[in-house]
């Protein structure tokens, strides 16, 4: 095959890059790279591209600084910017920790060069490899999808060639390129896979690389569907309140199962502080929203999620809601409290008081102070009557997460004059002999999230 032509009619195809486009390569030294950078090189004759290569040494092997100096010779020979780093790599994981050095390095140098695009050596095989290892780890639709030809900032302009092309392309050009040992530790997954599993598979069917591709590729279909389904239930239900993030488990128990996987992998993939979700991880959260009463998992990064009465939770270690000091409130202001703002003013009439709106004896309470709830607080309900705060939230079905930042108007008594949209205390309400009127009202931003 013409590899070269069949890569410009991939890059065309898939809109891949434009004329004059500027990109930072990752070239290891091996055959993979070595191709791709002489292929880019030869189109960029009349694509004009601007080629940046990047080579981290692992230090893993004693050959690592002989890949090094090879890569940066072929950078010399055609005259383009070569960017190298040394890593030691100290985890159990080799092969993870290598790629996320790697990637960091390319994003760095992706940055530092003002570069539009990342492109790595990635070839079919590779993709095949990647299928059959996430299978073993038990990954769902997205794992099964296999790398993608475009990915953000990311290309894999060979993706759709094999190895075998790559070879003879390389052999046939005469090009040089290094080996690494390491590719045949058998200790290694992926090498397990590439030189156990899949010449096995191949005995079954010759086509088994191209044929595991293309399943993979209509998983990604299914997958991009259902994400697309499942982020636009998100968009719908979830809302978040002082820190904490809520999504409406009332509005989304109805639909398939798989669905509300969905949800709630967004729900907790919106949070940078844990981006990974396992199934079984899903699987847990999927049960206890099946389930009364309350419920709670904690999770890596320290995130708790909470089932409580119809909603569903994540709390946000550094974003736990917090208690505010007290502000006092000046007639005819608005005050920002937590994620609430109280607006007050004086009015000659007393209308009907609302869980939004109270008419209060400004003679009777005195100066007012909005302040966080605390232990012990109550609220008048009647003649010598009192209720706690705590059972007034228990029975509005307020979740504990948002409890102790939630607004309390008092007067400079102590006196609790209103708990917004739950509760006016019967000993301030105003009546038409009230000669002072002060309105109070709330609002309340549970702004959706994106």
């Amino acid at each position: 095959m013409d590899l070269i032509k069949s890569l410009e009619n991939t890059i065309e195809k898939e809109k891949l890059f434009k004329k004059s486009d500027s990109f930072v390569i990752g070239v290891s030294g091996g055959a993979d790279s070595v191709t791709l950078l002489y292929s880019l090189i030869e189109l960029s004759k009349t694509w004009k591209f601007k080629i940046v290569i990047a080579h981290l040494n692992h230090g893993l092997r004693k050959e690592a600084g002989s890949d090094e100096r090879f890569v940066k010779s072929l950078a010399k020979k055609n005259n383009l910017p070569f960017y190298t780093r040394k890593v030691s790599l100290k985890r159990a994981n080799v092969e993870e920790a290598g790629r996320e050095a790697r990637y960091e390095f390319f994003e760095e140098i992706w940055k530092q060069t003002g570069s539009k695009y990342i492109v790595t050596a990635h070839n079919l095989n590779d993709n095949a490899e990647t299928v059959l290892l996430n299978l073993t780890r038990g990954a769902g639709l997205s794992g099964l999808s296999g790398m993608k030809i475009k990915e953000n900032n990311l290309i894999r302009p060979l993706l759709n060639i094999k190895k075998d092309d790559v070879l003879v392309f390389a052999k046939r050009n005469k090009l040089k390129w290094r080996e690494d040992p390491s590719n045949r530790l058998l200790e290694y997954s992926r090498n397990r896979i590439r030189r156990k599993v899949l010449p096995e598979l191949t005995k079954i069917n010759d086509s088994a690389k191209e044929n595991i591709v293309r399943s993979a590729s209509i998983l990604r279909e299914a997958s991009v569907y259902l994400k697309n389904e499942a982020e636009s239930y998100y968009q719908k239900n979830v809302t978040k309140n002082d820190g904490v993030l809520f999504l409406a488990l009332d509005k989304i128990k109805k639909l398939d199962p798989y669905l509300q996987k969905g949800i709630i992998q967004i729900f907790l993939e919106k949070n940078d502080s844990w981006k990974h979700i396992s199934q079984q991880n899903l699987e847990a959260l999927l049960s206890i929203t099946r389930k009364g009463g309350t419920k709670e998992i904690c999770l890596s990064g320290g995130l708790i999620i909470r089932k409580e009465y119809d909603k569903l939770m994540i709390v946000i270690p550094h974003q736990k809601a917090v208690k505010q000091e007290k502000v006092f409130i000046s007639p005819n202001e608005e005050i920002k409290f937590s994620e609430y703002i109280i607006i007050s003013k004086y009015t000659k009439n007393a209308g009907k008081s609302t869980k939004d709106s109270v008419y209060v004896d400004v003679e009777k309470t005195g100066k007012l102070v909005v302040r966080s709830k605390k232990e012990g607080d109550r609220v008048s309900i009647g003649k010598d009557q009192t209720k706690k705060v705590q059972d007034i939230f228990v029975d509005a079905k307020i979740p504990r997460a948002k409890r102790d930042s939630y607004p309390v108007v008092e007067n400079e008594s102590g006196d609790i004059v209103w708990v917004p949209r739950l509760r006016q205390s019967e000993k301030f309400r105003a009546t038409k002999k009230t000669k002072r009127i002060l309105n109070l009202k709330v609002k309340i931003y549970e702004k959706k999230i994106s």
